[in-house]
C-alpha cells in the first residue's frame, strides 16, 4: 500500500513539471498554461479566480509594438479556450484548463491589476481597451465578491518544485513506517 502511494506521489511530482510550462519571469517560476502571440515584447497575463480560493491561470503574452489588455485577452481566445465578454466593464472571463472549468460570472467583480517585475500588484482603473500592457511587465485580474472586491492583486500561480513533493513522500514514508 504504501509502496503505491509513495509511486503515485513520484508520479503527481513528475506529472506537475510536465504539463506545466515553467518560465522564470522576473526572477518567479510561473506555471504559464501556454505561451501565446509572437514578438519582441512580453507580459504575463495572470486571472485569478476567487482571490486565490482555486488555482490561478497564467499565460505569457507575446507582442510587437504596443498592445493592451483587450489584445491580450482577444490572442488568449484565439489560440485556447478562453473566452472574454466586455460592455461598459468586462462582464466575464472564462477559461477551461483541460480539468476544470472557470467563470467570473458568477464570483463577482473583476478588479485589474499592474505590476513590475520586482514590484507589487496596483490596481488600473484604466479600460481593458485603455490599459497598455509594458514589456517585461504583468497584468492581472481578479474575480472577487464585494465587499472583498479590490483587496489584492492576483495570485501568481508558481510551479511546485518536484523535489519538495518527493522529499514530502519520503518523510511521510519514513514516519508511516516507523508507527
Amino acid at each position: 500500500m504504501l509502496k503505491k502511494l509513495f509511486s503515485l506521489v513520484i508520479v503527481f511530482a513528475l506529472c506537475s513539471s510536465i504539463f506545466a510550462i515553467p518560465v522564470n519571469y522576473g526572477g518567479i517560476t510561473v506555471q504559464v498554461e501556454s505561451l501565446i502571440g509572437t514578438g519582441s515584447n512580453q507580459t504575463m497575463i495572470v486571472v485569478d479566480w476567487e482571490s486565490g480560493l482555486t488555482q490561478s491561470h497564467a499565460w505569457l503574452y507575446q507582442y510587437n509594438g504596443t498592445a493592451t489588455v483587450a489584445d491580450a485577452f482577444d490572442a488568449l481566445a484565439a489560440a485556447c479556450d478562453f473566452a472574454w465578454s466586455q460592455s461598459a466593464f468586462v462582464q466575464y472571463i472564462n477559461y477551461n484548463d483541460g480539468l476544470e472549468s472557470h467563470a467570473t460570472a458568477n464570483l463577482g467583480w473583476l478588479s485589474f491589476w499592474n505590476k513590475d517585475s520586482g514590484g507589487d500588484w496596483a490596481m488600473n482603473n484604466d479600460g481593458v481597451y485603455v490599459q497598455q500592457l509594458v514589456n517585461g511587465s504583468w497584468s492581472g485580474a481578479v474575480a472577487d465578491d464585494f465587499p472583498n472586491w479590490g483587496n489584492a492583486g492576483p495570485a501568481i500561480p508558481t510551479l511546485p518544485e518536484p523535489m519538495t513533493i518527493v522529499l514530502f513522500a519520503i518523510g511521510a514514508f519514513i514516519t508511516r513506517r516507523n508507527k
